[in-house]
């Protein structure tokens, strides 16, 4: 009952700006032994060169599978299966489904991998971010504490001085979905999805504003996925803001985030 009539509240709240609806769904069933862990950059390592490599140790998620849940038949899919979704500063994610390195327990069930890539673009001097986190083949992110990984690292910056002002322990909002390219008519849903550190989302408390063309769509107050309804063709920006219980912005790099996604 509680879920519908948050539902309904966010259609009504929708509704005002047109044929966007917005509708919670229940998170896909989550293992609590996923581990995701980055092993470079190290913790503050400052780089001579903009061009980054990274390694990544991944506990108990299958990677390059199609998910099993019945969501995968409603929403836009990556072919390339589950994968890690990686980024860096406020840039969108680039997905990472290589692994170098395979180990499995005794049954022979999937159990780690070691991951080795490099960042698809050069890095600008300064300080720099990377946060990273495993999502189905649909883009949904795995919520748990132990699945996020955040690390703070530098390039051409001995003095480590060029600072972008984060603050790793304080709340921070991580946009995931949607990004790119949908092939969807308007009564198809787009799957909304974000992840949250160092808060709680309440309706007495921190909210994610969600706005499309500029326009406040809903305030969002459970981290839980969402359908997004009601896309017309073309390219759209999607914000997604994390506001205190004031509905003040939240001080943060991070904390507020435009994509473009375009609907064909």
């Amino acid at each position: 009952m509680k879920q519908y009539l948050l539902a309904a509240a966010l259609f009504f709240s929708c509704s005002l700006f047109g044929a966007y609806r917005v509708v919670p769904v229940s998170p896909t069933p989550e293992s609590n032994s996923v581990v995701l862990s980055i092993v470079f950059p190290k913790e503050r390592e400052n780089y001579s060169s903009g061009k980054v490599r990274s390694q990544m140790r991944l506990r108990g998620y299958p990677l390059g599978v199609i998910s099993s849940f019945e969501r995968a038949r409603v929403l836009r899919e990556d072919k390339r299966g589950q994968t890690i979704h990686v980024l860096i500063d406020n840039n969108p994610y680039f997905s990472v489904d290589r692994s170098a390195l395979y180990n499995y327990d005794q049954q022979r069930a999937f159990y780690d991998n070691v991951l080795n890539f490099q960042v698809p673009y050069f890095l600008p001097a300064g300080e720099h971010v990377i946060r990273a986190f495993p999502v189905r083949s649909y883009g949904e992110s795995i919520k748990d504490d132990e699945a996020f990984a955040v690390r703070v690292f530098y390039v051409q910056d001995s003095n480590k001085q060029n600072k972008i002002g984060f603050d790793e322990t304080a709340p921070m909002l991580t946009y995931n979905e949607p990004q790119g390219t949908f092939t969807v008519s308007a009564n198809d849903p787009v799957l909304l999805d974000f992840y949250v550190s160092h808060c709680e989302l309440s309706e007495s408390g921190y909210k994610v504003r969600l706005s499309i063309n500029g326009k406040q769509i809903a305030l969002l107050a459970r981290w839980m996925p969402y359908y997004i309804y009601g896309f017309p063709k073309g390219a759209h920006t999607v914000t997604l803001e994390l506001i205190d219980k004031n509905g003040k912005s939240v001080p943060g790099p991070f904390n507020k985030t435009t994509r473009t996604v375009a609907i064909q």
